[in-house]
């Protein structure tokens, strides 16, 4: 033998998922302003397609509803975080959304974040004061 050579790479943290890959949530925030919003997020990839779904209630006067109608993007942004994007009914009126979310493990009560983005300004996300997002991960 002339020459050996052995490498390890050991990588830490959670390893990427495959083709199933999607995170499911629901529960409130505070917002900017005090109010209390509630929500109901999933997101993924599944059978190579994107799917997933948004509803948002902030209960400010006049209360502001959101419904997702599409998912048109879904990106892995951390170990347990990711970023969905889609079109929106937004108080009866066509938009978008930027929706982030976070698994930071369990309960998901104080450690688990929801941030969202609308194409008419709105921003609104934080800590969960109530509920869990939950990372599957196949």
């Amino acid at each position: 033998m002339v020459a050996s050579a052995h490498a390890d790479i050991a990588c830490g943290g959670t390893p990427p998922c495959s083709r199933q890959d999607f995170i499911t949530g629901g529960g409130w925030i505070t917002t900017s302003t005090g109010s209390r919003a509630n929500f109901a997020v999933a997101g993924g990839i599944k059978n190579d397609q994107f799917w997933g779904h948004l509803t948002y209630i902030d209960h400010s006067r006049p209360a502001m509803k959101v419904k997702g109608t599409a998912v048109t993007a879904y990106l892995r942004t951390g170990d347990t975080s990711r970023r969905i994007e889609g079109a929106a009914d937004i108080d009866g009126i066509d938009g978008t959304y930027i929706a982030d979310v976070m698994d930071g493990g369990e309960p998901g009560h104080g450690v688990d974040t929801f941030s969202l983005s609308l194409s008419n300004g709105y921003r609104a996300g934080g800590l969960l004061g109530g509920g869990n997002i939950q990372l599957h991960c196949r």
